[in-house]
């Protein structure tokens, strides 16, 4: 079996995204994503850190 080369991989997908060819997915939310966090028993910090969200505003934030 052929050993990757994980780098040239990287490198090569890296170049394919700056040339406008990287894949873009969507997806629809649910409707009542508090409901679901609820039932998790998670406070809306650790929801969305479980999600991977990274710098989302708080409520009242501008």
């Amino acid at each position: 079996m052929k050993k990757r080369d994980i780098g040239r991989e990287i490198l090569s997908g890296l170049r394919e995204i700056r040339g406008g060819k990287g894949k873009r997915r969507s997806v629809e939310a649910p409707k009542d994503v508090k409901a679901i966090r609820e039932q998790m028993g998670l406070s809306e910090s650790a929801f969305a850190a479980l999600l991977g969200a990274r710098g989302a505003r708080r409520k009242g934030d501008t």
